[in-house]
């Protein structure tokens, strides 16, 4: 009770640096790792061939709407509605939060490995041929069929990160790490199991299933913050709405925003399979960004949500949290800008991807590290309890500067630079649209 004691009045009321990196440094861990397994995949699986990694490739954001659905909006819910409940010193509303992220996980799982099982002509369709279809095929198949297992343990960690207790997450998260890294190149190539892009996928899967085990084992003795046993069958129906609402929002904008990359990549394979391959890549890379910056970004959100009240604290909050993000996230633009080739020379050979990846960094730098604050903006407004107020500005820019002005200028044949250039200009402006939103509610 002590320790639950101590995490609360460090959130509400500690130094803001000490509090966020109570949360921040944990998570980073954690996050690292995620950034480990997809690139370990993506590096893995273009061992295997061209064919393999566009297959891979195509997957991208599918695994990408799947982890925004379930990790980051079902996660994020979540985690805010115990970083509420922590700081009102309701341990029951703690306890009934989990268990309702239990329960939206169910459904939420099963669409995800129904929609893959049922839907492979639809949903492979981009494929620019029938072997990349069916790769593409075998690696969601076997990464969806257990993702039940997968969201417990997302819905799991996230309720301890907005208890105070990220730490024992971040250490099982390296753990798995090491073990994705052993398994997949023993299940993938002929020195081992041979089972090549559906081995890659088999062994994320175990390291994810082992991940949700070590936090069971957690629940089991309640050692961080949380007991399974102490669950009541009781359908808590308001914690059940608001996370459902919380999530539901949390999980739009990256949905939307993989599903408008999913169609884009369609448009620019009947421009050329390279420039759809570097696009995707480029998108990889700016995924491990966005993931770096979600550590950050649930630490300011678990810091303001328990001190919400106090508008001084959370202008402090914000401010040490974007000066963090752009200490950070401008040096990496910068570099990707003119040094991209490191990145995909480990991936291909290819000089027309790399080619075009580099096109990607020059114009289309700034869209990555916008789209990290704007994240970033989003977790701020989750921890205000305000998460719809952002949505309008983030939504536009997505849907209707990436993909409809997307769409005129890959389909009409306009360089892709000039469309890179777009997407950087319209996530500047919305970010400080969103800025400037932020500032007026606190006004008010």
């Amino acid at each position: 009770m002590k320790e639950t004691e101590d995490n609360s009045k460090l959130l509400s009321e500690g130094p803001v640096l000490k509090a966020l990196n109570s949360i921040m440094v944990p998570m980073a861990i954690m996050m690292v790792t995620n950034v480990g397994f997809s690139y370990l995949d993506a590096w893995y699986i273009s061992r295997l061939g061209q064919e393999a990694l566009s297959a891979i490739d195509i997957s991208f954001p599918l695994v990408n709407v799947c982890s925004a659905i379930l990790y980051g909006g079902l996660g994020t819910g979540v985690s805010a509605a115990v970083a509420r409940k922590q700081a009102k010193g309701d341990k029951e509303g703690c306890q009934s939060s989990l268990k309702m992220g239990f329960l939206l996980a169910i459904p939420l799982a099963l669409f995800f490995t129904l929609g893959i099982v049922l839907g492979k002509d639809l949903i492979f369709s981009v494929a620019d041929s029938e072997v990349v279809k069916e790769l593409a095929y075998e690696y969601c198949f076997w990464y969806f069929l257990p993702v039940i297992i997968m969201a417990w343990g997302a819905v799991t960690s996230s309720a301890m990160r907005g208890a105070g207790y990220a730490k024992k997450p971040a250490i099982y998260s390296l753990i798995c790490m090491a073990i994705n890294g052993v398994l997949t190149p023993l299940f993938s190539f002929d020195f081992g199991l041979d089972m090549g892009i559906k081995g890659a996928a088999i062994s994320t899967v175990i390291a994810y299933v082992i991940f949700s085990l070590f936090l069971l084992k957690d629940l089991i003795n309640g050692s961080q913050g949380f007991k399974l046993f102490d669950f009541k069958l009781k359908i808590d129906k308001e914690i059940l709405k608001a996370i459902f609402t919380a999530s539901s929002i949390a999980a739009l904008l990256p949905m939307m925003t993989n599903i408008v990359i999913y169609i884009i990549l369609k448009f620019m394979k009947s421009r050329s399979i390279d420039i759809q391959d570097a696009f995707s890549l480029a998108k990889r890379f700016e995924l491990y960004s966005i993931q770096l910056t979600v550590c950050l970004g649930a630490a300011t959100m678990v810091v303001i949500g328990a001190s919400h009240e106090n508008h001084e604290r959370v202008k402090e909050v914000l401010a040490k949290s974007l000066k963090f993000l752009f200490l950070i996230g401008i040096p990496v633009t910068i570099f990707m800008a003119f040094a991209s080739g490191i990145y995909y020379s480990s991936l291909t050979k290819n000089p027309e991807i790399m080619a075009e990846g580099q096109k990607y960094f020059l114009y289309g730098g700034l869209n990555m590290l916008f789209t990290c604050a704007i994240i970033l903006m989003n977790f701020v407004f989750q921890g205000l309890g305000k998460p719809s107020a952002p949505i309008p500005f983030s939504l536009s820019s997505v849907i209707l500067i990436q993909g409809v002005a997307g769409y005129f200028l890959i389909s009409s044949g306009q360089d892709t630079s000039m469309y890179y250039g777009l997407i950087s200009a319209g996530t500047t402006i919305t970010f400080f649209l969103i800025l400037f939103k932020f500032r007026a509610m606190l006004r008010n």
